[in-house]
């Protein structure tokens, strides 16, 4: 692919360089009508700065930093554009207009919804970096995903290892495409493993929590696996309620969320999303991507950490199945 110079987007549209270079810093008076004209030609041509002027845009959720783990990684994307000294400007999806008025070299999205990230692979000629989004396969679109499947799987050995067979997924009652997948995931660990049985429990934020458990111990569940960041308080709550201990009566693995886990009694083993090295990879890619754009690219896929606490101990010795 030929390099989009200044030159090239100036000879292209019958003005000069210099137009062209004010027009796309922005530092210095120009015509709108003819701005709006460099602008577009940029993007169309795939016109990119030289590496120490790069800037990137991030688009993040209307409803931005509304949870842990927004308020966890886009600080650190944040923090890896600094590293590599790119300039970096914060978009909302729902000003996605206002992205016409911006010159930029790439894109990253932290939205979750399949509408913004497709409009931004078909409008944009430029980079698409998403995190988190498995959905994401059209060309120019990449994504760096948590690596879900290898942590279910490690969570389901550590139950085994500590002797229980009978083991529960809390999973989130949503058709949402990550949700679904981790049931799917939590039933192929359960499969690999033919002495486990395994349990699907749905939840949301308005579950009864007292049906679950008296359904799991109808089950004999010995240990419950909640990968999502949320939950925790509310299950810890019914179980303390309900004359439950953790993991004496039953163990559990949750996902970590830094403001919970380790500060509840006792103290939860989970499995965390590695924020810092997401962030990394998905930085270090776009770089990859600028210089050379047309090289064959896979999605990025980040392990968890692990933290072993002290919410998983041996299952009951009287814990069978209820008739």
């Amino acid at each position: 692919m030929r390099k989009v110079s200044v030159r090239t987007i100036a000879a292209g549209l019958g003005i000069s360089p210099s137009t062209v270079a004010r027009a796309l810093s922005g530092s210095m008076p120009v015509a709108e009508e003819t701005r709006q004209r460099v602008l577009k030609a940029a993007r169309e041509m795939g016109y990119r700065r030289t590496v120490e002027h790069k800037r990137f845009l991030l688009i993040v959720s209307d409803i931005f930093c509304s949870g842990a783990y927004d308020r966890s990684l886009i600080p650190e994307i944040i923090s890896q554009c600094l590293r590599v000294q790119a300039g970096l400007l914060l978009v909302t999806e729902s000003n996605l207009e206002e992205l016409k008025d911006m010159p930029f070299d790439g894109l990253f999205s932290v939205c979750y919804g399949n509408r913004v990230n497709r409009f931004l692979a078909e409008s944009f000629n430029c980079p698409v970096v998403c995190f988190n989004n498995y959905q994401c396969h059209w060309e120019n679109i990449y994504s760096v995903n948590s690596d879900d499947a290898g942590a279910i799987s490690a969570a389901v050995e550590h139950f085994r290892r500590a002797g229980h067979r009978r083991i529960g997924l809390l999973a989130v009652a949503s058709r949402d495409f990550s949700h679904k997948r981790r049931k799917n995931q939590f039933l192929a660990a359960i499969a690999e493993r033919p002495e486990l049985t395994g349990f699907l429990y749905e939840i949301s934020r308005q579950s009864d929590y007292w049906e679950i458990i008296r359904t799991a111990e109808a089950d004999a569940v010995t240990a419950l696996l909640l990968p999502h960041e949320g939950f925790d308080l509310q299950l810890l709550k019914t179980l303390s309620v309900a004359g439950k201990k953790v993991p004496r009566d039953i163990s559990l693995i949750t996902w970590e969320n830094s403001y919970i886990s380790r500060n509840v009694e006792p103290p939860l083993t989970t499995f965390g999303q590695n924020f810092s090295a997401m962030a990394q990879q998905g930085v270090d890619l776009m770089i990859s991507l600028l210089n050379a754009p047309r090289q064959q690219v896979a999605d990025v896929s980040v392990p968890y950490r692990f933290f072993d606490r002290r919410s998983v101990g041996a299952p009951p010795a009287d814990s069978q199945p209820r008739m």
